[in-house]
């Protein structure tokens, strides 16, 4: 059996089920002790972006086990809280925004518990943990926290049991976003809030997905290992309405405290054009949506 085989996956369209569809470029992967082909597609039908090839569920656990801690775009951006520290602190203020009484919040993707550290010492909310990789489950619970390992879908929470749920940059990482979506609605009480964060294609293509950049730096990647998802907010807002939510609120992230002094310069300065554009209906930076799943009433 050779790597390709043995790690990685084909797949259709991950929102509209097209299929197949071919790449229009390849990445190599470096993987044990050689390498695999993984491909960018972009869908005909809905104008969807996801990767296939792709890495199976044994080259996933491979990457975020044993490389999740430098090897990731995750153990890069999610362990040092002063790189997303804005991410976190927009969430904790959405969830006080929908939740001003208070209520019980699971984070899933929680990674090393940086977002449910900003709940600490907040008696309204009560908020736990779902984790894939074991290795930041564990860094997770050393802040004192309840964290479970594994997926959302195989979890086992009660139906109709959560206020909110946030989950910060993790639906690009999944295989199957909608199902995600659909156990989400499944847990979250009727009128429970849904707020989430991908990163935009849109801003990903301008820094790793065209041949000008890739002619300037040829290690410039969009990381089809870990993002086997590549939303705009068109596709995003799309998947979500189609898993039985209701769009209550759209914001734009700030771009991530990571770089040179000047590269972190450039993108607060670029950030307010992106601003701008956003008002416009063209959003640059990373997507967040705030959803709801209907009270029945």
């Amino acid at each position: 059996m050779t790597l390709q085989d043995k790690y990685t996956e084909t797949t259709n369209c991950t929102l509209c089920g097209h299929g197949p569809v071919s790449p229009y470029r390849k990445e190599s992967y470096p993987i044990m002790d050689g390498q695999v082909e993984l491909g960018l597609n972009q869908c005909p039908e809905c104008s969807m972006r996801f990767t296939s090839p792709r890495l199976n569920n044994q080259g996933l656990t491979y990457l975020y086990n044993e490389g999740y801690q430098g090897k990731t775009v995750s153990g890069a951006y999610n362990t040092k809280d002063e790189v997303s520290a804005a991410e976190y602190e927009a969430f904790h203020r959405y969830i006080h925004q929908c939740l001003p009484k208070g209520g019980t919040v699971l984070d899933v993707g929680c990674g090393v518990g940086l977002l449910l550290d900003r709940f600490k010492d907040d008696a309204l909310i009560e908020i736990e943990g779902i984790e894939y990789s074991e290795y930041a489950a564990e860094k997770a619970r050393a802040r004192g926290f309840k964290v479970a390992v594994g997926t959302l879908e195989a979890a086992g929470y009660p139906k109709d049991h959560f206020d909110a749920v946030t989950i910060l940059y993790v639906l690009e990482h999944v295989p199957n976003p909608r199902q995600v979506l659909t156990a989400i609605h499944e847990v979250l009480k009727p009128g429970g809030y849904l707020c989430l964060s991908v990163p935009n294609y849109r801003y990903l293509r301008l820094r790793g997905d065209n041949a000008l950049i890739r002619a300037i730096n040829p290690k410039a990647s969009i990381h089809p290992e870990e993002h086997l998802q590549n939303y705009t907010p068109a596709t995003m807002e799309r998947m979500v309405l189609d898993t039985g939510f209701t769009i209550h609120k759209r914001e734009m992230a700030k771009p991530l405290r990571i770089g040179s002094p000047l590269v972190r310069a450039v993108k607060s300065c670029a950030h307010l054009g992106f601003s701008a554009m956003a008002a416009l209906g063209y959003q640059m930076g990373g997507i967040h949506l705030i959803a709801r799943k209907p009270d029945g009433t």
